[in-house]
């Protein structure tokens, strides 16, 4: 383990860091894989793409943003642009709300003898039970299989949430 000498703010650290603790500097800046470790005192020279010279303004530069961003981006998405997750089946847009998160649950109430000695007045008590409702299409998997898809899968439907898309009004359920 040797110290390197941060070219950002002169402070010593350990070669095994990923950057600099005091300042942040990331380390492949400082000492390069492919060259052997010196404790010369002369800084090694920053290496910036054109992207964040023109960005920070550390530095002339002759290209334009919109240049700088195509050569750093090259496929042209940039990270503000990318829409990945969750979308509309039906129009691919990406404006959702979750309508409900219960769709496919059954709720029902059970009634029984109060036992609690700290409520003697109240002679029964109620209880609000929520279950999964069955899927009928698994469970007529199941009969097809002879019961064998039934041990993977089970026969409950998993998704419960409702989702709501403002674009095009549609309206969904999903897990």
């Amino acid at each position: 383990m040797a110290l390197i000498k941060c070219p950002e703010c002169g402070k010593e650290f350990s070669d095994k860091a990923p950057a600099c603790p005091n300042c942040g500097y990331p380390i492949e800046y400082v000492v390069p894989e492919s060259k052997n470790i010196k404790n010369d005192d002369e800084p090694l020279p920053k290496k910036q793409s054109t992207l964040n010279r023109l960005l920070y303004g550390d530095g002339p530069t002759n290209k334009s943003l919109s240049e700088a961003l195509k050569e750093e981006y090259p496929t042209g998405q940039t990270p503000s642009t990318k829409n990945s997750g969750f979308k509309c089946p039906k129009c691919k847009g990406h404006n959702i709300d979750l309508w409900s998160n219960d769709a496919n649950m059954k709720e029902f109430q059970r009634t029984g003898l109060n036992l609690n000695p700290l409520h003697p007045l109240t002679p029964l008590k109620t209880k609000t039970i929520k279950k999964e409702k069955k899927s009928a299409a698994k469970i007529g998997l199941g009969l097809m299989t002879g019961g064998m898809s039934l041990l993977a899968t089970g026969v409950n439907k998993k998704a419960h949430n409702e989702y709501y898309c403002r674009d095009c009004g549609h309206k969904w359920i999903g897990k």
